[in-house]
């Protein structure tokens, strides 16, 4: 049986606005509302959100990035690299940037909004002689 559209309402969390959308279902109506709503700060929640899943995407890569290079990041250097990279996303901080061993990360904020994850690889070797 097919869902059908149907007409929903709820009030954004922010600023408390009526919002009227259609959908076929919907799970959390004050969510849906402040998805929807176009005030300021619900518009600051849906980026966070936005950015939120980028940052969670880079995770992957920087993972990718480390297995390469046989470097296998602990949960709690991830995590810090992810929350350092949502402090970007989240305006808060321009730049972050930790090392990984040998691998460096670090998260930029350009002039655009976009976010640019930087992964390098430094080694070097050392010899007593």
């Amino acid at each position: 049986m097919k869902e059908e559209m149907q007409t929903f309402t709820g009030n954004c969390r922010h600023c408390g606005s009526g919002i009227m959308w259609d959908a076929k279902k919907s799970k959390d109506k004050a969510e849906d509302a402040t998805l929807k709503c176009n005030c300021n700060e619900a518009q600051k929640y849906q980026q966070h959100l936005k950015n939120a899943e980028k940052i969670k995407k880079s995770s992957e890569q920087i993972t990718e990035f480390c297995k390469e290079r046989e470097i296998a990041p602990s949960e709690k250097a991830l995590q810090l690299c992810l929350d350092g990279g949502q402090l970007v996303a989240d305006r808060e901080i321009s730049t972050y940037a930790i090392k990984i061993g040998a691998v460096q990360v670090s998260f930029k904020l350009k002039a655009d909004g976009s976010i640019v994850l930087t992964l390098k690889f430094t080694h070097s070797q050392q010899e007593e002689l």
